[in-house]
């Protein structure tokens, strides 16, 4: 007859009654718990990943598209490109606005011994040209010529045409023969801030002229 443990017939039992809902019996009462109690079953891999998972933080929404820089371009989401401002450029310098025309620059008060008629070149201006390093305030023919004893008595006039050639600036349409004629017609019809004739021509006239304004008093 073959031996039988006891400890095992006493679990058996023991489970038996869990499922029958039968009394221990009084051999059982006096066992350990530890023996009586059914084995813990062991956790799977798939539980422990379970778990690990469960313990992780609070999902976070990452950005799918990462973020474009000033100036990049993506197919994903075109927009259009950032340009950077360009510098401010630098206005343009032009002529100054000087007096076109005839100008009366001194008269001496008396009636004039002489007069004396200060014509520009090319690219220059009526008082530009005359005025040293471009200076309005050493336009020399008013400054300095009035104060020579030899020149005081004399009339200084001065004669401004549109003598532009600057690819920026506005072309003259005038040609030599235009200004020639301007120039003639200030002569005989021109008038001082009184509104009084000049009368040029009644005296001898000494004409300063500088590039291409000897072309315009040669043309007279």
């Amino acid at each position: 007859m073959a031996c039988i443990d006891r400890s095992a017939v006493q679990t058996w039992r023991k489970i038996k009654r869990h499922v029958s809902h039968e009394p221990p019996s009084p051999t059982e009462k006096n066992l350990p718990e530890s023996s009586l109690s059914p084995p813990t079953p062991s956790k799977s891999p798939v539980q422990d990943r379970r778990t690990s998972v469960q313990s992780l933080p609070p999902y976070q929404e990452i950005e799918s598209t990462p973020k474009r820089r000033s100036g990049q371009f993506s197919l994903l989401n075109p927009s259009p490109v950032v340009v950077p401002d360009r510098p401010a450029e630098k206005p343009l310098q032009t002529k100054p606005s000087d007096p076109l025309g005839l100008t009366l620059i001194y008269d001496p008060g008396s009636p004039p011994s002489i007069d004396i008629i200060f014509v520009h070149g090319l690219g220059g201006t009526s008082r530009q040209t005359w005025s040293r390093n471009k200076s309005p305030d050493l336009f020399w023919p008013h400054k300095w010529l009035p104060i020579e004893p030899e020149i005081q008595t004399a009339r200084i006039l001065s004669f401004g045409y549109n003598a532009s050639f600057s690819a920026t600036g506005p072309p003259s349409l005038a040609s030599i023969s235009d200004f020639a004629k301007d120039l003639l017609y200030g002569m005989k019809f021109g008038k001082d801030d009184a509104m009084k004739e000049l009368g040029i021509g009644k005296r001898p006239v000494i004409f300063v002229v500088h590039s291409m304004g000897g072309l315009v008093v040669k043309k007279v």
